[in-house]
């Protein structure tokens, strides 16, 4: 499975939050503070959010190995039909023995298993696929209603940076259907977004059995936004 296959699906299911987090990315995960006149707008690259948010990327790669533990097992499956087709085919078994027959039945029943295997696989792969887009969309939302309330933002909308600083004609393209056609830096809360989720992530992992055994992956790198801009401190 494509390693950003997901990635639509969450974009899509968080696109119509209303909410917002603080605009400096080095805070320690508190929100800061602006008055209830100050901003209210604020706005998020979903598709940089979601590359960077360690625990999407851990889902996706849970959903990547349950498909390739799937295809594994049936590359076993053929295998075996191929051994026993190529036994039936060679002409080295009587047609009329009772091992040709039985060869033929067991032929027969790994055809059957694999149509099932296959239609039960998509099913589970579809249900925990729908199961991370869920649960990455309520994380943001929590994080984005938290944030929202305590500086009095009460619009976010949805800008992509890739497509704005391209050069290629269809990703420029992109750019023209967007909510937000312009903005000022200072709007952009993605990084605070980013810092504020891997570290409620890596903390609720690190106390987690077995979390000490798990790879840690490097902190994205993510742009600072203008700190003439960062709201008080609470």
């Amino acid at each position: 499975m494509n390693k950003w296959m997901l990635i639509p699906t969450f974009a899509l299911a968080t696109c119509g939050i209303v909410a917002a987090l603080p605009y400096a990315a080095g805070q320690s995960g508190g929100a800061g503070r602006i008055g209830r006149s100050a901003l209210k707008i604020a706005v998020i690259d979903m598709s940089r959010l979601l590359e960077q948010y360690k625990k999407a990327d851990d889902l996706r790669d849970e959903v990547k190995a349950a498909s390739e533990a799937s295809n594994a097992k049936l590359k076993e499956i053929f295998s075996e039909g191929q051994e026993l087709t190529k036994a039936q085919q060679d002409g080295k078994i009587d047609p009329e023995s009772r091992e040709f027959r039985d060869r033929e039945k067991k032929i027969f029943q790994l055809e059957s298993y694999v149509k099932s295997f296959k239609a039960s696989q998509k099913r589970e792969l579809q249900f925990q696929g729908a199961q991370a887009s869920l649960e990455v969309y309520n994380d943001i939302q929590r994080a984005l209603k938290l944030f929202s309330d305590r500086n009095g933002i009460t619009t976010i909308l949805k800008v992509d940076r890739a497509a704005s600083g391209s050069t290629d004609l269809q990703l420029m393209g992109r750019t023209l259907s967007q909510d937000v056609i312009y903005h000022q830096n200072w709007l952009d809360i993605t990084s605070s977004v980013v810092a504020y989720l891997n570290k409620q992530y890596e903390s609720t992992a690190g106390a987690q059995p077995g979390a000490e055994n798990k790879p840690t992956r490097p902190a994205p790198q993510t742009a600072s936004p203008n700190p003439a801009k960062k709201p008080a401190a609470p």
